[in-house]
């Protein structure tokens, strides 16, 4: 009746009634901002909304406005009969506070320009068409052309990976730390992007830059003939070259190789793993942790609004899905000139992303302001008690639950893309086809993005992103139970296929990054300080730690399998054989098969066989198709419904977030006031943030209470280094000595995880010995710090 009376909708009434009440609560902004708005600003005592409407707007004090903002809420038709209220965030009668909460509940007062979204957001095209660019190359330049073993590449992702695990941890924490006149995070993105954009021109062009494996074989007959062998009466003067070779023994036959007259390929495997390893780090170091965290860090900071958030980290993905496009656009494009030439087609695409990164890069440098940091109150907080305070929020643990399966679930698709067409649907011009589905899935998922942007602001991003979860999921596990040939027959249903993937990639971006960013201002009215690098950093090794494994492991199990790059052939299916072996006219060439043709393209007519059903090149065994099956759309379907499960409990709703920034704001005009906590109606502590309290936040309240002493946390220290360091040597020794890839694959996956773990507790164990650990203990030896949750 009163939301009636002062004009709101009968929507944002029944929102209203709900929103206080435990386990009930949801998402309506429109109600929630138009409630304080009238109250807050109201110059009268008021009893209701209507009252509250038409009021004066002078003379009242704050303490009035409070009292009648919980009469109202005690009124709410929603609320249970006699069930006590949790105390209003804004404690204080400072009108100075009330007016800051209220211009923090105003989306007006935090909205970024577009002008800003879109300079922020452009960045994100290029790194897009990076990643898109970067991740086939590793199959079809390091191992089909160069000649890498997929265990062994395995084996180095993972090491890499594992080292950079500790990188990322470094950066976040000097990111949070850095004071200068270009900001925190743009002077990172200043000097390291550049340096990724070297290494992944060199890593994408290195058969381009003299790691190209040439044969052995000497010159090649026949091969100046195929620029002018195609004619009227097809290429009479190549057959008979060809025809001559081959009988005076210079050439194999189309059904019979010879080693002694096959080109033998020359293979340092150890310079090519090598550079592998390099710039693989390079560019892993300084694009996805040295660049991308910032970057991401950045975002959370530019606003504090709510649902403007999720309008930048809409305009934020929609960039990264143009960028996503941008990748198979150009290759469909240049496939026509290049399709049988993967090389050359990488180095023209790989020199345009670049120039459009190097553009983006100083758009965002030019454009896009920074907003000031908080003032320093107290020392920087040291990395382990940071760490912990980041991981004792309930709301982000919660948040890890939903982005690990989450981050699997959107790679995996996109990682066995391109071996699915290959191989499942057993294509030797695979290129066109791939790029093809990669169209349709951005297309799929640019248009969701809109679509889920509206209603998570009409429903939640909660309750938006389960549903799409659980939908996601079981359509995933439907479409993995059909065959590939069923695709191969019906090309029209990649269409599906392509719009299905999109969509998941866009669940993993558009809402998780703006439920971050409300998870960091939660963190702040906890701690008093704002942390988005090393929120932003955790996450990002964490789910490096998982991609290790979500990309790693189907690697390992498909070499297990039995899987042969290029079915065991030496070149074809994209792989020139006139760039491998001197022989442009073979559109492969492999154990006893090759196919002679007037030009060695993609369905050139073979000269002296009839066309195959599948060209071998594009062949694999049955359990490497169905391992290929399994991990492209059945295990992510899976991880999408595990997804669902803690997405369904996480707590900030439009209200929820309304009322923490309200009382952050609050608590900032009057830093004496009480605020309490909206989620759980907890009173909110400040850390005390002293030099004695950083050194107790390294030890959790359970190590205080197990072991009692400094002298019990030294030997429990020491005793966990020792074994951490033994199984990093047993790890090491049997890597060595197995000699089997798989071991070392896995093996790594252990190492990095210790190279988390033995710096955390060495560092530890290096604070009890010092004076300031003494004197702390002294005063309190089992306290923890005053409004500090810890967790290991």
């Amino acid at each position: 009746r009163q939301c009636s009376s002062s004009g709101l909708s009968a929507r944002d009434a029944a929102c209203l009634g709900r929103m206080d009440t435990p386990g009930r609560t949801q998402s309506c902004p429109r109600g929630f901002a138009r409630l304080l708005t009238t109250l807050f600003t109201s110059g009268a005592p008021t009893t209701s909304i209507a009252d509250a409407r038409r009021a004066s707007s002078a003379g009242t004090r704050a303490s009035e406005l409070r009292r009648s903002f919980s009469r109202m809420l005690e009124d709410s038709p929603g609320a249970p009969p006699g069930k006590a209220r949790a105390p209003s965030v804004l404690q204080s009668p400072s009108a100075s506070a009330i007016e800051v909460a209220v211009r923090v509940t105003s989306k007006a007062a935090n909205s970024l320009g577009m002008g800003t979204k879109l300079a922020y957001s452009f960045l994100r095209m290029p790194l897009s068409s990076l990643d898109f660019t970067f991740r086939p190359a590793r199959t079809a330049i390091w191992v089909d052309t160069l000649g890498q073993s997929l265990s062994s590449q395995a084996s180095l992702i993972s090491a890499v990976k594992s080292v950079d695990l500790l990188l990322g941890f470094s950066v976040g924490k000097a990111s949070d730390n850095l004071r200068s006149r270009y900001g925190r995070r743009k002077p990172f993105i200043l000097f390291l992007f550049p340096v990724s954009l070297l290494a992944f021109l060199g890593f994408v062009n290195a058969a381009s830059l003299g790691l190209a494996r040439p044969g052995s074989g000497g010159e090649q007959p026949c091969a100046s003939l195929v620029w002018n062998a195609t004619g009227a009466n097809g290429c009479p003067a190549l057959r008979a070259c060809l025809d001559a070779a081959i009988a005076a023994g210079r050439l194999d036959t189309h059904d019979r190789t010879t080693p002694a007259l096959a080109p033998k390929p020359r293979i340092d495997a150890p310079i090519v793993n090598t550079a592998f390893a390099l710039l693989y780090f390079v560019f892993l170091a300084c694009c996805a942790t040295g660049s991308t965290i910032p970057y991401d860090a950045l975002g959370m900071e530019l606003s504090t609004d709510y649902h403007d958030r999720s309008s930048l980290f809409g305009i934020k993905t929609l960039f990264s899905f143009a960028g996503f496009a941008a990748a198979p656009a150009v290759g469909l494009g240049l496939a026509t000139a290049y399709g049988g030439d993967l090389v050359a087609l990488y180095l023209v695409q790989s020199f345009a992303f670049a120039a459009l990164g190097m553009l983006a890069y100083a758009v965002l440098l030019q454009c896009v302001e920074e907003r000031p940091p908080p003032p320093a109150a107290h020392a920087a907080v040291p990395f382990i008690p940071s760490a912990r305070r980041v991981l004792a929020n309930h709301p982000y643990r919660l948040y890890l639950w939903v982005r690990l399966p989450l981050s699997l679930f959107a790679l995996m698709p996109s990682n066995l893309a391109s071996l699915w067409v290959k191989h499942n649907m057993a294509l030797e011009g695979w290129v066109g086809i791939y790029n093809y589905i990669l169209v349709w899935t951005l297309l799929g998922g640019m248009a969701a993005i809109g679509m889920l942007v509206k209603a998570a602001h009409r429903y939640g991003k909660r309750r938006v992103l389960v549903r799409m979860l659980l939908v996601e999921g079981l359509v995933y596990i439907g479409v993995a139970l059909l065959p590939a040939s069923y695709f191969r027959a019906h090309p029209s249903a990649l269409v599906s296929i392509g719009m299905l993937v999109g969509i998941g990639q866009v669940l993993g971006f558009v809402l998780p990054d703006a439920m971050l960013a409300d998870i960091i201002d939660y963190a702040e009215l906890h701690s008093g300080t704002r942390d988005e690098g090393m929120y932003t950093v955790i996450e990002t090794n964490l789910q490096q730690f998982v991609e290790i494994a979500g990309g790693v492991v189907p690697m390992v199990a498909l070499s297990a399998a039995g899987y042969a790059p290029l079915g065991g052939c030496t070149c074809g299916c994209g792989v020139s054989c006139g760039r491998a072996l001197g022989q442009p006219y073979a559109r492969w060439h492999c154990p006893d098969n090759v196919g002679y043709s007037c030009t060695g393209g993609f369905g050139s007519a073979l000269l002296y066989a009839p066309e195959p059903a599948v060209a071998p090149c594009a062949a694999q065994g049955e359990a490497v198709q169905g391992l290929i099956s399994l991990f492209f759309l059945a295990v992510p379907g899976v991880l999408a419904l595990v997804a669902a499960v803690p997405a369904s409990r996480y707590p900030i709703t439009a209200p929820a977030h309304a009322a923490i920034r309200a009382a952050v704001a609050a608590r900032a005009a009057s830093p004496g006031i009480t605020v309490y906590d909206p989620l759980d109606g907890s009173a909110v502590v400040l850390p005390p943030n002293t030099p004695e309290s950083f050194v107790l936040e390294h030890f959790s309240r359970q190590e205080w209470e197990v072991y009692g002493s400094a002298d019990g946390l030294r030997a429990f220290l020491r005793s966990r280094l020792a074994a951490w360091i033994a199984l990093g040597a047993g790890m090491l020794a049997l890597m060595l000595y197995s000699g089997v890839e798989a071991v070392t694959t896995l093996g790594c996956l252990v190492l990095s995880a210790l190279f988390v773990l033995l710096p955390w507790d060495a560092v530890r164990l290096h604070v009890i010995s010092t004076a300031r650990f003494a004197h702390a203990v002294s005063q309190s030896l089992s306290a923890r710090p005053s409004g500090v949750e810890v967790a290991e």
